[in-house]
């Protein structure tokens, strides 16, 4: 009888130490398939490929329970979701359903992280933005939602009120809001001015950290200066987006094409994307 009880004593420190170890081989596998997820996100979005961004999801799903990578896989489901609607919107594709289903799976991935981690603050910010959608989509939602919005809002601006993606997401929140709201264009300009040039400060050394927003504030800004009939400011704005990522595709095949740096004559104004 003793010798059993030290068989399986000895058993129960074998299955530990080989789930420990295969634990240790396991976690950089699991960091390279969401670093090879992220960057299939980031390109998706760049060239407005819904399939690679969709792709992106599908590789994150079944990391979302990966003990030491929940928070990020959740976080760039909600992201992918999040660029996916950003790239339906620029293209005209007035899918609300789709829409809505989009932003109810991203408000489940960080409602999710939030109850974990109530100080995450990119998913509070990214909440933040999914809240006010929904409430644009389907207004009568708001009876509920929108204390939710300012609450996570509220709380994003207490732990980092100069944090540049909440600067980003309140100034496209300010930009789309009717007055009665909230919503003031001209906050909203002074906001993706100061998110753009925080944005193009940051300096990350965690490749699985968020580090977006650059290219979609510069996109703002411009079409803010668009608003007002400042072309060659708008110019400069898209300009500059460009410089960073030249093949960002909202620019390259949408925006800057509205102005024409020479004459500053305008083609079109007005914005799609959120």
């Amino acid at each position: 009888m003793e010798w059993s009880k030290r068989l399986s004593a000895i058993g129960i420190l074998l299955h530990s130490f080989f789930m420990f170890a295969a634990d240790r081989v396991d976690k950089p596998i699991v960091h390279d398939l969401l670093l090879k997820a992220t960057f299939q996100l980031e390109q998706g979005y760049c060239h407005q490929n819904m399939a690679l961004i969709d792709q992106a999801l599908s590789q994150l799903e079944p990391l979302l329970n990966h003990e030491g990578f929940v928070t990020q896989a959740h976080y760039y489901s909600a992201l992918a979701e999040y660029r996916a609607i950003n790239v339906m919107n620029i293209t005209d594709q007035r899918d609300e359903k789709a829409h809505l289903r989009r932003i109810d799976r991203a408000i489940k991935h960080l409602e999710s992280i939030i109850k974990a981690n109530p100080d995450h603050i990119e998913s509070l910010v990214l909440l933040y933005s999914f809240y006010s959608r929904k409430i644009g989509l389907k207004p009568l939602s708001g009876v509920s939602l929108f204390s939710k919005m300012e609450d996570v809002r509220d709380a994003a601006k207490q732990l980092d009120p100069n944090h540049p993606r909440l600067m980003l997401i309140q100034a496209i929140y300010d930009y789309h809001a009717p007055k009665r709201f909230g919503g003031d264009r001209l906050k909203a300009h002074m906001g993706f001015a100061a998110a753009a040039n925080l944005l193009s400060r940051q300096v990350g050394t965690d490749p699985l950290a968020p580090h977006w927003g650059f290219e979609d504030a510069c996109s703002w800004l411009g079409i803010s200066y668009l608003d007002d009939g400042k072309d060659k400011m708008a110019y400069d704005a898209f300009r500059r987006g460009l410089d960073s990522n030249p093949q960002f595709a909202w620019i390259k095949n949408d925006l800057i094409k509205r102005v024409a740096p020479v004459t500053g004559s305008l083609a079109t104004s007005g914005a799609n994307g959120r």
